[in-house]
């Protein structure tokens, strides 16, 4: 495994920080705001994000149907990609869109030279477990019998619950026999629904993003009457061999950063090539402030190269 940590923080970092602080505190009374009211809320400032500091005149978006489940798929005019990612957003399963996931894969279109598939996903409380697994599960099939995609340049990436989904999709694949992708993008893993990890706790007071006191009316609304500990609601209790290279990267200070370090590890006694980056005081999920966060920028900038090492053969051997 390879394994870096990342000390250096820009002077950006101060102003995203603070924006993170802002939605963490609008956790700590979710009652207070209508549902739809939230989810609008992300959507624009999501939207507002990607239009400032990442659209260019040559980005595409097209809509696609999935298996049933609608998708955005995003390209770059005059682009001839080679490789394919298929994107499940985040959102603590409640919120979020491919609009929101927007700096995040056309950055992913752009610097991996990929045509970048986002399902539009069922979302809790509306579509409890396991719609939202199963959405992802039938888009990845689709791209696979439907569209034809050779595995081989086929990426499965995400951040947060979208990440605990592409893991499921691929749990799933696994039991019908469907291939592996080539590898996996994992920004700020969310992959232990019942929270029993040391950094959950530990990291309580210093993450800036996520407050502990909300995640389990999250996971409530999305689980329902079913065991949090399900391997396809929790994968990181999961039987994982088999799963392709991964690439992931979260910051010290999550809360769910033994989500990620965690899995690594797990990955790494299972032979699978794993790159692993964990980044000093990075907020949940930075990669969406690409265009006004360098580190959000180098984390995409990895991530992408990842890929292309990956798709040319010429990543190193575990």
């Amino acid at each position: 495994m390879k394994h870096t940590n990342i000390e250096r923080s820009s002077p950006q970092s101060r102003a995203v920080r603070e924006d993170t602080r802002g939605f963490r505190a609008s956790c700590e009374r979710p009652d207070a705001v209508p549902l739809q009211d939230r989810r609008l809320a992300i959507v624009g400032m999501m939207e507002n994000g990607y239009a400032q500091y990442v659209r260019r005149e040559g980005d595409v978006f097209a809509s696609a149907e999935m298996g049933g489940v609608t998708a955005e798929v995003v390209s770059i005019a005059g682009a001839t990609p080679d490789c394919n990612l298929l994107f499940l957003h985040g959102g603590a399963y409640f919120l979020g869109s491919p609009q929101t996931a927007r700096p995040i894969t056309v950055s992913l279109a752009r610097l991996a030279n990929a045509r970048v598939f986002a399902p539009d996903y069922r979302l809790a409380p509306e579509h409890r477990f396991p719609a939202a697994v199963d959405d992802s599960f039938a888009a990845y099939k689709y791209l696979l019998e439907v569209e034809g995609i050779d595995p081989a340049t086929l990426f499965l990436g995400g951040d947060s619950c979208g990440v605990n989904l592409a893991y499921g999709a691929l749990l799933k694949a696994r039991t019908v026999g469907l291939p592996m992708p080539r590898g996996m993008v994992c920004f700020s893993p969310w992959l232990d629904l019942t929270s029993s990890l040391p950094s959950f706790r530990a990291n309580a007071q210093l993450d800036e993003f996520v407050h502990v006191n909300i995640v389990d009316s999250w996971v409530t609304q999305y689980m329902g009457e079913e065991s949090w500990a399900h391997p396809l609601a929790s994968p990181l209790g999961a039987d994982l061999r088999g799963m392709p290279a991964n690439f992931i990267a979260c910051g010290n200070t999550e809360v769910w950063h033994d989500d990620a370090t965690v899995l690594a590890h797990r990955l790494d006694r299972l032979g699978v090539d794993v790159e692993l980056e964990v980044w000093k005081d990075m907020p949940h999920v930075w990669p969406i402030f690409a265009g006004q966060l360098p580190e959000a920028d180098e984390v995409l900038r990895n991530a992408a190269q990842f890929m292309r090492r990956h798709l040319s053969g010429s990543a190193s051997p575990h």
